[in-house]
């Protein structure tokens, strides 16, 4: 599930995350259905939980909630929050669309809903894996 929480989010950027998401369940989340919410939030929100929840006073691009509950034969992974004002200048600083950017923070908070962590170092491996799976969808027309 796809939502936004005081922006707009067109069709197509829903769609992007949504991707994203369901990317990396399909092929990391085990051997139950999984699922997972994605919520567009403004700069002041996610400031807001990063504070609450990370102690961290400051805006950031992805926050992840892991939840993992069995609910009817499927799990809930969590829920990702993104923050769609800094995705949009993420974008543009790194030079490529929006929908890629948004595509990656989907593929990058779902790895973190299933227990991957980074070490802010490109080689590491939930770094690899994102690169793997965003250059697998690119291949078949992301």
């Amino acid at each position: 599930m796809v939502s936004a929480h005081g922006v707009k989010a067109s069709a197509l950027l829903r769609k992007a995350v949504a991707w994203g998401s369901s990317r990396v369940l399909a092929r990391h989340g085990g051997h139950l259905a999984m699922e997972s919410s994605v919520a567009f939030v403004s700069p002041s929100r996610i400031r807001s939980l990063n504070g609450r929840y990370r102690g961290k006073d400051r805006v950031t691009d992805v926050l992840s909630f892991p939840l993992g509950e069995d609910v009817e034969g499927r799990r809930h992974a969590g829920d990702v929050v993104i923050c769609l004002a800094r995705a949009r200048s993420q974008a543009k600083r790194e030079g490529h669309s929006l929908v890629r950017e948004l595509e990656l923070l989907a593929v990058h908070g779902t790895l973190h809903l299933l227990g991957y962590e980074h070490k802010d170092r490109p080689g590491d491996r939930m770094r690899r894996l994102e690169s793997a799976l965003l250059r697998r969808g690119k291949a078949k027309g992301r």
